[in-house]
């Protein structure tokens, strides 16, 4: 059992495993360094866990390295446009992921779905889409997780997942700092410009419209909301959804959310000091965000959408957002998500409870100092 972690390990473990060296870029060494390094410095976690924490990003390495073999295989992969692609942002806890399956109802859409999104290579094919063995081993995965996790969001094989688990590739995903306490790496992280992060991201959309075309992506990440920059940088023709939820509810879920995998690897996690740490992290989120929205300019790319607005009215919430882009809001479109609605109600899995005191947050401290976001659109208390 190794006492330390090895990035040298883990590459030369997705190298084997996978038979392939061709990395495209070199990116992923130094985030890798700096993890590992956090991890073993501040994260306070058993080192019996290492030998997992090596596996899981060897495994997110290997997928790097299938990729970058695939379009060697398939030249084609790299001629495919991302055309228009639909990104959803908002604060974590927004219903984003709500309106991401939504929006992926759609027969005409192209969504980022879980077995895909874990098992990329090769390039999934329109004639077997339903019936891909990777779906099966994506089941079993979301089988083994604790069930309370599912309260809190509702995994599934065929569910659509937020496309920043891309960045896992390049060992530059925030969502880390979830399941690990590593101030470190995350600070390195914000400093970052990601500018060879999103040509990834970028090479994962086309390897996975190759065989398996929509009218449209929808895509969705609030981690876009801290390089906002780079994001329209690669996509300059995007269309922005963004949803605007109480600060004084989002925070109290995503610190339920982040405490229940953080207690995985420390049982002793602290929750008043995880809501500070994570209100700070999301107060940056919406500066930077906002920042960003209004050196745009003309922000008739953007959609803004509420989410009691979403909740109250999820279908005519939907039209609304093709309306507001021009596109048209088929029949077959209508019914999809009309029975997305029908098969998947609200607290499908169980209610997920939660209080902001929890997490030494004071409702009326949370939107005072958010009141910045709170005030621009005007956002209401949950209905």
């Amino acid at each position: 059992m190794p006492l330390e972690l090895s990035p040298a390990r883990v590459i030369d473990q997705a190298e084997q495993t996978t038979g392939l060296n061709d990395w495209h870029g070199d990116e992923f060494r130094v985030a890798l360094e700096i993890l590992f390094d956090a991890i073993a410095s501040e994260a306070g976690i058993d080192s019996a866990l290492y030998p997992h924490i090596e596996a899981g990003q060897a495994f997110n390495l290997g997928n790097r390295l299938k990729i970058v073999a695939d379009r060697k295989r398939f030249p084609g992969i790299a001629q495919e446009k991302i055309d228009k692609p639909l990104f959803i942002l908002g604060l974590p806890r927004s219903g984003t992921t709500l309106l991401q399956a939504l929006l992926t109802a759609d027969p005409a859409a192209r969504g980022t779905l879980h077995w895909e999104l874990l098992n990329p290579s090769p390039p999934p094919e329109t004639d077997s889409y339903s019936s891909d063995p990777r779906i099966a081993i994506a089941e079993q995965q979301v089988a083994g997780m604790d069930k309370s996790l599912l309260v809190r969001h509702p995994f599934a094989a065929r569910l659509p997942e937020e496309c920043g688990r891309l960045f896992d590739m390049t060992v530059m995903n925030q969502g880390t700092f979830g399941s690990y306490q590593v101030p470190g790496y995350l600070h390195w992280l914000l400093g970052q410009d990601y500018a060879s992060a999103y040509p990834i991201h970028k090479m994962c959309l086309q390897h996975f419209q190759h065989r398996h075309k929509g009218d449209h992506w929808v895509c969705k990440s609030n981690k876009h909301l801290f390089t906002m920059a780079q994001l329209y940088a690669t996509y300059p023709d995007l269309r922005l959804v963004w949803l605007h939820r109480d600060p004084a509810q989002t925070l109290a879920s995503l610190g339920s959310f982040i405490l229940s995998i953080r207690k995985q690897t420390r049982p002793d996690t602290d929750p008043k000091k995880l809501g500070r740490e994570w209100a700070s992290l999301q107060e940056l989120a919406l500066q930077r965000g906002l920042l960003y929205r209004e050196r745009m300019g003309d922000q008739s790319g953007i959609c803004d959408v509420h989410y009691n607005q979403l909740i109250s009215d999820p279908l005519n919430t939907v039209a609304g957002i093709y309306k507001h882009f021009g596109m048209t809001f088929s029949d077959a479109a209508r019914d999809a998500v009309a029975q997305w609605l029908r098969d998947n109600p609200q607290d499908k899995h169980g209610v997920h409870k939660y209080t902001g005191e929890q997490f030494g947050l004071d409702v009326n401290q949370v939107r005072e100092r958010f009141g910045f976001y709170i005030d621009r659109f005007g956002v209401e208390p949950d209905h």
